[in-house]
């Protein structure tokens, strides 16, 4: 099987087990059902940040607007990647010690249940 590369080795396994384990946790935290769908760049061979890996959403919706987007990251590859085009929310919850703030993300929480008040509010 073929191996996708990034800083290190990235097998299927391994996107197959992420996958599961973000959707299981969007789940667990009851907000799956704001999500359309979940994107996993990595299946596109492009990574984070080259703004192209949110190639696929847009090729799936061409209808939405970059700018009418909403970026949910936690390191510095995801608002560097999307604050190019996108609007962003960085999550800063418990295990994430990275600073983002240099950046400036427009949001930025640490619970996941004040997401869908913070999304109403920069609606």
């Amino acid at each position: 099987m073929k191996n996708i590369k990034n800083q290190k080795q990235v097998t299927r396994e391994k996107i197959i087990k992420r996958k599961k384990l973000v959707l299981n946790t969007l789940e667990k935290l009851s907000i799956l059902a704001y999500f359309d769908k979940v994107y996993f760049p990595i299946e596109r061979a492009v990574r984070k940040p080259h703004p192209d890996s949110f190639g696929m959403i847009f090729e799936d919706y061409p209808n939405i607007r970059y700018e009418e987007s909403l970026m949910i990251g936690d390191s510095h590859a995801d608002i560097v990647a999307s604050r190019v085009k996108m609007r962003t929310a960085w999550f800063t919850g418990k295990g994430y010690p990275e600073d983002l703030s240099e950046f400036e993300p427009e949001i930025i929480f640490d619970d996941f249940k004040h997401l869908p008040e913070l999304i109403r509010i920069i609606a």
